[in-house]
């Protein structure tokens, strides 16, 4: 016979069986009131590839032609294209023209990543990548000639051009823009008032970089820089064959280095003069603008050789006096 106590428990089962396996079990408020999270589809824009771009707005946009830049996309391919099979990845050309169009135009990141179709931060990234592959090439295309038949052809180019005889190479800095450095600014104030890092090249008469000095700030005088460069070294030793450079008067004549006249009277001391502008002038390949946006990437990542280090003190600079001298007499 069972006892109170087995009834009341049985009782006890019982009503928890029907609440759980029941209809009539009602959930908690906050159950019912959860509602379930849908997850927002992604949006891609559209990646700005040559698809149908005209040639003009090609170059326009890059400043290289259509050709050029599938040329320098073969080289650099192997390094920009995506190591992961998704279907949304950056292709390595949208990767380049993104950099090519940011190096061109002087604008802020934001601005060329919208242009690009991907977000900013994506293009950061793919600077990073573009400009780690480039400089994994900078020795391949930027370097002297090895030959002599390679130099003759130099020297031939420039004596197409006015006339003038065994020229190697025009010789001359620019003024790379940045942003104000946070310490030591002033050295890297220059004499147009805008920091920027001056940048040593040597061009051949059609406009192909030969060799680049990269990393000094901008208050420092041409003449230092070519006096401190690996160049001056070689010339002096006799690693490069017979011939000059051709510079502006801001450089110091040398059996190697020709300057125009400040003050030519003679017909040929004028014709020298006016020969040696035209192929400074022609053989430019960038030049200095002050009012263009200062860039937001630290050009000497860039750079073929190390930047140059600076104190406290800026001892790296050269010193006031001569710097007050060099630039009165440029």
């Amino acid at each position: 016979m069972a006892t109170e106590g087995e009834d009341m428990a049985v009782l006890a089962m019982s009503e928890v069986s029907e609440g759980v396996d029941g209809d009539a079990q009602e959930m908690p408020p906050s159950v019912e009131s959860a509602q379930v999270a849908v997850p927002r589809p992604r949006l891609y824009r559209t990646r700005q590839l040559l698809d149908g771009v005209p040639e003009a707005e090609v170059i326009k946009l890059y400043r290289l032609s259509s050709h050029a830049i599938y040329a320098l996309y073969d080289i650099l391919e192997p390094d920009l294209e995506p190591r992961v099979a998704t279907n949304h990845a950056v292709p390595g050309l949208a990767k380049l023209l993104a950099s090519l169009h940011f190096f061109a135009s002087g604008r802020f990141q934001p601005t060329v990543s919208l242009i690009a179709g991907f977000s900013q931060a994506t293009f950061s990234r793919s600077l990073f990548q573009v400009l780690t592959a480039l400089k994994k090439h900078t020795t391949d295309f930027i370097k002297f000639p090895q030959s002599d038949s390679e130099w003759r052809e130099i020297k031939s180019d420039f004596f197409s051009i006015a006339g003038m005889p065994n020229v190697l190479g025009a010789l001359d800095c620019m003024h790379v823009a940045l942003t104000t450095p946070r310490q030591n600014a002033e050295c890297f104030r220059n004499r147009r008032d805008f920091h920027s890092l001056n940048v040593q090249m040597v061009s051949d008469a059609n406009q192909r970089i030969l060799n680049v000095v990269v990393g000094f700030p901008g208050s420092t005088h041409d003449s230092y820089i070519l006096r401190q460069s690996a160049l001056f070294r070689q010339i002096e030793e006799g690693s490069v064959p017979y011939g000059w450079l051709l510079g502006d008067t801001g450089y110091r004549s040398r059996i190697w280095l020709l300057t125009p006249m400040s003050e030519p009277v003679t017909a040929a001391e004028k014709s020298s003069a006016a020969n040696c502008k035209e192929f400074l002038v022609g053989s430019k390949c960038v030049r200095e603008n002050p009012d263009q946006p200062s860039l937001e990437y630290p050009v000497a990542m860039v750079s073929a050789s190390p930047p140059v280090s600076h104190t406290d003190q800026c001892k790296a600079c050269i010193d006031v006096s001569y710097t007050k001298a060099a630039l009165q007499g440029s």
